[in-house]
């Protein structure tokens, strides 16, 4: 998710500026002191991945837990109790309101609250965050937003540091974090998992740790960010089928008269977003990837939040990789469709890069987890958190075979449609028994603390976990393994597991051999669907990978798994 952006805010953020500066009014001495302590308990996050929506981990304040969104596209953290159905006790009240709305037109507003917050192994008490009552448009995924933003970007902070005593409980949870941390990296990391069905583990979320047997990440290039105000860094370019394309900044020129910075020709400008599930572009680059595919459709309700993109059929393969500071990193072609399904069971997909508009701020791309899942990601605050401490930056660390992901991915696009109609078919009448989904197993991956911001040389490729299969046992198992029992959900993600039991050759062979049926049958209704494509429902929240339509709107085309 990304906060609205207003060009005239970003000259008060140059890179080289370090300190914050607001107008202030004296502060008294504060009644309730920030403190952080880590407990040293194996205690994971609770990250999970929600129906290929969110990635999400556990906030506990005063003792209630909320599941709530990782979102480096905004940095202030809020929980919406109403569908707990309990607000958390032992409130402190600052007597000041804040709100947030998001570039998809979403608002959350509410009291700025002190509590107590725990979040994997660490204590923070007497944390500022905002209490929004029925501030989540889907509650049943998450309850609420936990920023990882840069403090620059923070609203809590300046209205708490404006004639309140708490302005250093207003910064935001992971700065005061890694703030006490005062002999650890300053950074926190992500590897994202892709089973899409269900709730499941969301892959390896840490806060000043590395993932063991990738922590080469220390070696790739510093993406710096290009402001103190959010994770954006340069583009060099993009390879769609082979052909570098480059340049077509739609604000270049607004970002260089604002910024008085240069953009090198050919380069665009990127922020990396955990809170969204697609990714935005340009048009050049959207149209480049999807325009000329037989079948597609242009649609201007692409993601869920009425970006302009395209329908595509679900067999579609394109190969596509960014390239920053001069390295490709490609994206598994099955994160490049998302398939959506109806409530009658019929699909339809979508291309996973949509139209850029003003709503993402001052950035030509909005990176999303269509992209970060194919990299193991460091985001490193620099002087947010340590004033010794240089600008912030990111790096990044492939984590895709390309040529592994091209040659199994029309296999997998096709048993992904039958895990999808599986789990639509077992799961149809049935009444969720739980209204929070939350991974609790523990991770057995092995993480690393790294003293000082060590840098790890880079590995043999052959040594990194390959992460290419789409919700199979083998993409889940070798690196991250329950130790509790998986949940029915867990279960039906891995229905598609790469073995011969979930999925043989016979039937894969007679998905191949039927998927030709099913192109010409997108080609029959192709005019029928211009027409119902206006209709389709806009969903609730941007950039989710679902979501419903009227019965009435799609031709009742079958899934793959009735055609025998």
């Amino acid at each position: 998710m990304r906060l609205r952006q207003l060009l005239p805010i970003l000259p008060l953020f140059f890179p080289h500026a370090h300190a914050l500066k607001f107008p202030l009014t004296p502060r008294k001495d504060n009644p309730h002191p920030y403190s952080v302590v880590q407990t040293g308990a194996n205690t994971g996050y609770g990250f999970t991945h929600i129906f290929d929506q969110q990635y999400t981990v556990t906030l506990s304040v005063n003792g209630v837990p909320f599941q709530v969104v990782c979102d480096t596209g905004s940095v202030d953290t809020w929980v919406d109790p109403v569908p707990q159905g309990i607000t958390p006790p032992d409130l402190i009240m600052t007597g000041k309101n804040n709100s947030a709305t998001y570039g998809d037109g979403t608002q959350s507003s509410g009291p700025l609250v002190l509590a107590n917050i725990s979040l994997g192994p660490y204590n923070a008490s007497n944390q500022a965050i905002m209490l929004s009552p029925k501030g989540s448009p889907t509650p049943d995924l998450f309850q609420g937003i936990f920023g990882l933003s840069r403090v620059s970007l923070s609203d809590t902070f300046p209205i708490l540091a404006n004639g309140t005593p708490y302005a250093d409980n207003g910064r935001p949870i992971v700065h005061n974090i890694l703030s006490a941390l005062h002999d650890q990296p300053n950074y926190i990391t992500f590897l994202m998992s892709r089973p899409e069905l269900g709730a499941n583990p969301g892959g390896v979320f840490t806060i000043s740790e590395l993932v063991s047997d990738l922590a080469e990440v220390t070696s790739a290039p510093r993406l710096e960010a290009l402001t103190n105000v959010t994770w954006s860094t340069l583009l060099d370019g993009a390879y769609v089928n082979g052909v570098l394309l480059t340049g077509h900044s739609q604000v270049r020129e607004d970002y260089e008269n604002v910024t008085h910075l240069a953009i090198p020709e050919g380069s665009t400008i990127a922020t990396l977003d955990t809170g969204t599930s697609y990714t935005r572009a340009p048009q050049y680059y959207v149209d480049a990837i999807f325009q000329n595919i037989t079948g597609a459709i242009p649609t201007d309700n692409a993601d869920g939040s009425n970006g302009f993109g395209y329908i595509v059929p679900c067999d579609t393969k394109v190969n596509v990789s960014l390239v920053f500071a001069g390295l490709q990193y490609p994206i598994h072609p099955i994160d490049m469709i998302i398939l959506n399904t109806a409530p009658n069971g019929t699909f339809y997909c979508t291309g996973a890069f949509s139209y850029s508009n003003e709503n993402d701020g001052i950035d030509d791309w909005l990176v999303g987890a269509t992209f970060l899942r194919n990299v193991y990601s460091l985001f490193d605050y620099g002087w947010d958190t340590d004033p010794t401490d240089g600008q912030a930056y990111m790096q990044l660390l492939s984590v895709t075979d390309a040529e592994r992901a091209w040659a199994e991915a029309d296999k997998l696009l096709l048993e992904r449609i039958v895990a999808h109609n599986a789990y639509y078919t077992s799961t149809q009448g049935v009444k969720p028994t739980t209204t929070q989904y939350a991974y609790t197993g523990t991770p057995t991956i092995t993480v690393t603390s790294a003293d000082d911001k060590e840098t790890y040389a880079p590995l043999p490729s052959a040594a990194a976990p390959h992460l290419g299969e789409w919700g199979t046992s083998s993409y889940t198992t070798p690196w991250l393994q329950a130790t509790a029992q998986p949940t029915q959900a867990q279960l039906l993600a891995g229905a598609v597991a790469e073995s011969d039991n979930a999925v043989d050759g016979k039937r894969v062979d007679s998905l191949v051999r039927y998927s030709y049926v099913v192109i010409g049958m997108l080609a029959g209704v192709l005019a029928l669907l211009l027409v119902v494509t206006a209709y389709v429902v806009r969903a609730n929240r941007a950039n989710k990978g679902y979501r419903e339509i009227s019965e009435s709107t799609i031709p009742p085309v079958r899934a793959y798994a009735d055609m025998e």
